[in-house]
């Protein structure tokens, strides 16, 4: 049988054993916190300092309507581009049947004027030109450089040149089996009237210009656009954060280069020439990417800046320091609560009900034991 006051003296065993567990716990927690503390804070200081010295890389987007663009095509990447309905110019004479009505953008007499076959359907008649398909097997060669201008009569001229001795490309015609070599500097007009199909240029470049110096004796001129720069972001859907985004004015250039580094990225896009476009004077639509430090917008009267983040935002969007800010802050936040929760003494609920007791029925307050 159970003796009288076992139970309560077990019970009683029982809760002072918990107790003296769970205060064993709460030492060992808070010494590990202590511990931790000047670990996570200098941890904090060393990912603040290398993000200060080493910023992130950002990507921009660039969206314009341009009368000229500048690319750095990489020699050892094949670029492909269909130039159906362009006059061919040329420093070398090629296979190509002579374009009797010879274009001014063809320049003097060393150069030489070709006129593209047609076939029945001119929409289907695919003209390819194919730009580094030939690189050498040794040193890379230079970049090619590749320059797209609208006059003002709304003609489209593209210019071509090879860095050094190495050759363009090859030309491919769908009504002729064999390639045709080119040499290292050929100029394409698009006449105003007369195209088949709006032209469209693909590229990965290694570095990209917008627009160009305003000058009192050429009118080509970036017109419109917008930059933006992101970063990426789990909280969005498109795996990206808008930061920032700038508009760009008429007769800005901006400037797109290669990110170098361990993993270097180029600027990608495309360029779009409408045969028929909705807007009066024709122009350029240039839709670009890539990833950089910063990107260098010239503007007539002063100077340029560089369009880059501020180092307030290199560390808001850093998530290795995000995440060791939020548990170096939740940590004190612990602390902190867990120092005023020791400090607030409150007595016992039987005894606070005693002293509302007492005091409601004018009795004499109980004298604490602590008070004595």
């Amino acid at each position: 049988m159970t003796q009288p006051g076992e139970g309560p003296s077990s019970w009683a065993m029982a809760r002072q054993r918990i107790e003296a567990v769970g205060e064993f716990l709460r030492s060992v927690l808070l010494r590990l916190a202590v511990a931790a503390l000047p670990l996570l804070i200098g941890g904090l200081v060393v990912l603040l300092a290398m993000n200060l010295v080493f910023p992130p890389s950002w990507h921009f987007s660039v969206n314009a309507r341009t009368d000229t663009a500048v690319l750095d095509l990489p020699a050892t990447r094949e670029t492909s581009w269909r130039i159906e309905g362009a006059t061919l110019c040329s420093t070398e004479a090629l296979a190509l049947p002579a374009e009797t009505n010879r274009p001014a953008a063809c320049g003097g007499r060393r150069w030489h004027a070709h006129r593209l076959p047609t076939g029945s359907d001119p929409i289907l008649d695919e003209q390819v030109l194919v730009l580094g398909a030939q690189p050498p097997a040794s040193t890379g060669p230079p970049a090619i450089k590749v320059t797209l201008t609208v006059d003002a009569d709304g003609a489209l001229q593209a210019s071509f040149r090879s860095g050094g001795d190495y050759g363009l490309g090859v030309l491919r015609l769908n009504d002729r089996p064999a390639e045709i070599a080119l040499g290292t500097q050929i100029n394409l007009v698009w006449p105003t009237e007369g195209r088949p199909r709006d032209l469209v240029f693909p590229f990965i470049a290694e570095q990209l210009r917008i627009g160009r110096d305003i000058a009192w004796s050429d009118t080509s001129m970036l017109h419109s656009g917008r930059l933006a720069v992101y970063t990426g972001s789990e909280q969005s859907l498109a795996k990206r954060a808008l930061i920032e985004q700038v508009d760009l004015l008429p007769g800005d250039q901006v400037r797109l280069s290669q990110l170098r580094g361990g993993s270097p990225l180029q600027p990608k896009g495309f360029l779009r020439f409408e045969r028929n476009p909705a807007e009066e004077a024709p122009s350029l639509a240039i839709i670009a990417f890539g990833g950089a430090e910063s990107v260098r917008i010239e503007r007539f009267g002063d100077n340029g800046y560089d369009f880059r983040p501020g180092w307030w935002a290199s560390i808001m969007y850093d998530r290795w320091l995000a995440i060791w800010l939020a548990i170096t802050a939740g940590l004190l936040s612990l602390l902190g609560g867990y120092a005023s929760c020791r400090d607030m003494r409150a007595p016992p609920l039987g005894r606070a009900w005693t002293i509302l007791r007492s005091s409601w029925l004018g009795e004499p307050m109980p004298i604490d034991e602590e008070q004595r």
